[in-house]
């Protein structure tokens, strides 16, 4: 929910928008997988991260895409998001990139790319071995023999917004996603669609599905 005025009163919950919510979340499959694509679940953007991910009603900047599609109608001109975090020390490294462009009064589109990389990887199975007790083979450890890669996650948003009515935004975003890890990779595909309703000019209530067909 957005606030752009001071507001003393909270937000319940609204019956038609939990409706559309069963109604949408009807169609995803009941099973989901629990590690692919976790790094979507990381969040973007300096302010959407400071309010928790509460940002589905707010999200109104190129972050939009990431957060609820149809907030990036608020968008009125051309818009680039550069944002870069690193963890642990600098291994492990993350980057949201965001470019807006409003096509007309009504309609915006956008294009983003996530990435997430953890490089220096060292690849245990290069080590040279040798017999053991009982013929298993040893490791032994040569840091001049070790063989290192690394693990990269990439997802492209591209995310469409327009206005349906003086109060009303719809937006979808198709993600395509591909992750890589020495000699192994995959992709994927995935989609969201959002809306954002104002009931009034200081209260906007913001609804997005995510994953709506698998990723």
């Amino acid at each position: 929910m957005r606030f752009r005025q001071t507001s003393n009163w909270i937000f319940a919950g609204v019956a038609p928008a939990l409706g559309l919510l069963m109604l949408l979340g009807a169609t995803a499959p009941a099973r989901a997988d629990k590690y692919s694509g976790e790094f979507l679940k990381l969040g973007v953007g300096a302010r959407a991260l400071g309010m928790g991910g509460a940002f589905a009603g707010m999200a109104d900047d190129a972050s939009a895409a990431y957060w609820n599609p149809a907030g990036l109608a608020y968008v009125k001109t051309n818009q680039f998001m550069p944002t870069h975090s690193e963890e642990f020390g600098g291994i492990l490294g993350y980057d949201f990139y965001g470019l807006v462009h409003p096509i007309n009064s009504n309609s915006t589109i956008s294009i983003s790319v996530i990435r997430l990389a953890l490089d220096n990887i060292p690849l245990t199975d290069s080590l040279r071995t040798t017999p053991g007790n009982g013929g298993t083979p040893t490791p032994i450890y040569d840091e001049g023999r070790l063989i290192y890669t690394s693990d990269h996650e990439m997802a492209v948003l591209i995310s469409y917004a327009q206005h349906s009515g003086s109060n009303l935004n719809l937006g979808g975003t198709v993600k395509l996603i591909r992750q890589s890890v020495a000699d192994h990779s995959s992709f994927g595909m995935g989609a969201d669609v959002g809306l954002t309703y104002s009931p009034r000019p200081d209260v906007t209530i913001g609804l997005v599905v995510n994953d709506i067909t698998g990723t």
